[in-house]
């Protein structure tokens, strides 16, 4: 499982390029405006989520998918390795989104930063089991809309963050409890359904 998890970072500074970065272009245009950390939150965290599919599009294209079967490898534990990668993709997006908070702001504030991490989270748990079971190709129509519905509504996103955190200063305890167990019951489907995806490839 160590192998494959260093292969995916491997891919990911080897097919790393510039070109990666205009998608954080559309920041620009919140500067100086009061949502800016909010939008720099939401895009750095797309960013960073879709390395995770990207890892996964490679797997395709050069037919490593094909000989998953071969591998002495349970597909549980390849579907492990993705879902590692994508917390290293979460780390890496609340590190980024919280240093350029800090310069920013002028002190280190993490709101900004565990967002961040948490669109990867959203975005990767949805797209790692559907990439797997139906391929990142058929895949792509719902990559679209993930990707680009939250840019369109971002402002919608934007009021309803603050509507949760308003929630969770007056109910933080229960809130905090039940948005772990939804969480974990997410993710327990997803690994799921990836596991069952990996499985396709085996027959």
């Amino acid at each position: 499982m160590k192998g494959l998890l260093y292969k995916d970072i491997r891919c990911l500074f080897k097919n790393m390029s510039p070109a990666y970065f205009m998608c954080l272009i559309p920041i620009l245009v919140y500067w100086n405006k009061g949502v800016f950390l909010y939008v720099l939150a939401l895009i750095v965290g797309y960013f960073f989520g879709i390395q995770t599919l990207l890892s996964i599009s490679i797997d395709e294209q050069s037919g490593f998918s094909s000989v998953y079967r071969l591998l002495p490898i349970s597909k549980y534990k390849i579907s492990i390795s993705k879902y590692l990668f994508m917390l290293l993709m979460m780390a890496a997006s609340a590190v980024f989104v919280t240093f350029i908070t800090s310069i920013f702001e002028k002190e280190i504030i993490l709101n900004y930063g565990l967002l961040s991490a948490y669109v990867v989270f959203l975005y990767d748990i949805l797209m790692i089991p559907i990439s797997l079971f139906f391929g990142v190709e058929k895949g792509r129509y719902v990559v679209i809309i993930v990707a680009v519905v939250p840019l369109i509504f971002s402002n919608y996103v934007i009021d309803f963050i603050t509507l949760i955190e308003e929630y969770i200063a007056q109910n933080s305890t229960v809130v905090y409890i039940v948005f772990i167990l939804v969480n974990f019951t997410v993710l327990v489907i997803s690994y799921a359904v990836a596991c069952m995806g990996i499985n396709r490839y085996s027959h």
